[in-house]
């Protein structure tokens, strides 16, 4: 089996605390501007082309190809990524670049309250996608640097790989809903066979206000052929022609919901491939976004264990 995921990749670094958005003082150490931890910073791997790409190698423990499209920089953040993916056995259309920095996020998550500083990094050349071999399943993510030609460039890929025999899984995040119109994107859909994301980031792509037991069966009228929708503590809901239903999972209390999509993406895409009922498939991928709600630590705490950074050296 061989799978394709394009999208960005992020560095991010978990901060347990965070000074007040009022704080201020004088340049130096002064108790108005710096705040002690207790807890050590937390660096896990991000993106919505990273992440699924790092779980999807994972839960293939070698057996098949996971190939990634994204864009990555050779400074000292892309070089720990490109060691956490490589080691997990995903494979780069193109090496970490010289003289790129690497997407970073500096993220605060107390309850349900989120702070952040996000560098969003460099653009990702969706064409490049059809250089690779054309792969099983296809799976792409908005992020926050796509624009309207965006569209255009993804559908022209996804309808390539579609024609050539790839299932095509889309989840454009709230991205392309900022950027491109209803009519830019209308031609790409009917080239998706799974579109999936939340309430918030998919709404947007039906005309009406659709309350959210619905609206996986709305989003079909555009073509796609089945619809999923992401619902946080709520599990998910989705919906084929034939079809539809809820999975339901469990709130978890203190959770860190940072990478749980991404993770749920890989999860349901690895089910589907390997031939599970689309019921079942979401039930794994709600199940395995759960633990990382649960470890906090990102796709990275997906699989109970602690990556490390043995040979970053000889890669630098």
């Amino acid at each position: 089996m061989h799978f394709h995921v394009a999208g960005n990749t992020v560095f991010d670094l978990r901060i347990a605390q965070w000074p007040d958005a009022e704080a201020a003082g004088a340049d130096g150490w002064t108790a108005s501007n710096v705040v002690l931890t207790d807890d050590p910073p937390t660096p896990m791997l991000g993106g919505c082309g990273a992440a699924p790409a790092y779980a999807l190698a994972r839960l293939s423990h070698g057996l098949n190809t996971v190939r990634l499209n994204t864009s990555l920089g050779a400074d000292l953040f892309g070089g720990l990524a490109h060691l956490w993916l490589v080691h997990a056995g995903v494979a780069l259309l193109a090496p970490p670049e010289p003289g790129v920095a690497t997407s970073t996020h500096i993220i605060h998550a107390e309850a349900e309250r989120r702070r952040s500083a996000f560098y969003r990094g460099h653009r990702v050349d969706w064409c490049r996608s059809l250089e690779a071999p054309t792969p099983d399943w296809f799976l792409a993510a908005g992020y926050g640097l796509v624009e309207a030609a965006d569209a255009d460039e993804l559908t022209e890929v996804c309808s390539e790989l579609a024609k050539n025999g790839s299932q095509i899984v889309v989840d454009p995040g709230p991205w392309f809903a900022q950027c491109a119109t209803a009519d830019q994107l209308s031609p790409l859909w009917p080239h998706v066979d799974v579109l999936l994301g939340t309430a918030d980031e998919l709404g947007p792509h039906v005309e009406d206000h659709i309350e959210v037991d619905d609206l996986p069966k709305a989003l079909l009228k555009l073509g796609v052929r089945t619809a999923i929708v992401k619902r946080g503590a709520e599990g998910a809901s989705w919906a084929q022609r034939q079809n539809d239903g809820h999975t339901q999972t469990f709130a978890v209390d203190d959770g860190y919901s940072v990478g749980a999509g991404d993770t749920f993406n890989a999860r349901l895409v690895f089910g589907l491939a390997r031939g599970d009922e689309l019921s079942d498939a979401v039930r794994a991928a709600c199940g395995l976004a759960t633990r990382v709600v649960t470890e906090g630590r990102g796709v990275l705490g997906a699989f109970g264990d602690h990556p490390t950074v043995e040979g970053l050296d000889t890669w630098l």
